[in-house]
């Protein structure tokens, strides 16, 4: 019964019992329908409602199973079995289902049931009429990103209409600090602070199915550094950014 929601320049990621997570971009809601461990098994028994924006999922990493895992949106059902997928609704638009990894069967009121293997996606529009099953475009090409952010083009992928650009603490994405679309394939991306970020790159097509993920890492914004290269801490135990001066 809980929602959780994401404002413009918020994020949240869930860790289920079994090691499953659940990230929550921004302008986003999810509702909790239904959480629960099946007993003697640490098989999980999960429904959530996306009402508006997108919920990335990585579920059953350890590869052991899931006993039910659903993803609905007022026109859609997306029912998983071990997979990384992206459920994505609006009310103008509809819904949209990607597979990255694994399979996910999808339902929609006004269309066959389908199973989605890995790199395919599909869309329903918002009247519940499926748009049909496309393979996901595949990943951009990345140059290194520079130090501390930059702006970069990149090559353009054959079928998209824009670009999702996203920085993130982790490789996989589910601890982000920004999401941007870009029409066109220049692009900027930015570093809040010192250390690894890692940029992430997925071309969009025209019925808004995103495809597979470009990474790349990149140092953060530099920070004052004392004798042997240890850096240098303000009065409240944080490093001293460069750019401070």
């Amino acid at each position: 019964g809980q929602a959780v929601s994401t404002q413009a320049d918020g994020f949240v990621t869930l860790k289920l019992a079994d090691g499953s997570v659940l990230s929550l971009p921004a302008s986003s809601t999810m509702v909790v329908k239904r959480l629960r461990v099946f007993k003697g098994t640490g098989l999980i028994d999960v429904k959530v409602e996306v009402g508006q924006g997108t919920l990335e999922s990585h579920v059953a990493p350890k590869h052991e199973g899931v006993g039910r895992f659903e993803v609905r949106t007022p026109v859609s059902v997306t029912g998983v079995r071990g997979t990384r997928f992206r459920v994505h609704f609006s009310s103008s638009q509809g819904a949209r289902s990607e597979v990255v990894q694994g399979v996910a069967g999808v339902e929609a009121p006004h269309g066959a049931d389908v199973m989605l293997k890995a790199k395919q996606g599909m869309a329903v529009d918002a009247s519940g009429a499926s748009l049909g099953v496309r393979e996901l475009l595949p990943a951009p090409l990345l140059s290194k990103p520079a130090d501390g952010g930059g702006s970069m083009t990149i090559a353009p992928v054959e079928g998209a209409s824009g670009y999702l650009v996203r920085v993130a603490e982790d490789p996989d994405g589910t601890k982000m600090v920004s999401s941007k679309l870009f029409s066109s394939n220049r692009i900027d991306y930015a570093a809040p602070g010192p250390g690894t970020y890692y940029l992430l790159v997925r071309a969009v097509d025209n019925i808004g199915l995103g495809g597979l993920d470009a990474r790349q890492a990149f140092a953060g914004k530099p920070v004052l550094q004392g004798y042997g290269g240890a850096p240098v801490l303000s009065g409240y135990g944080l490093p001293i950014l460069v750019s401070d001066y």
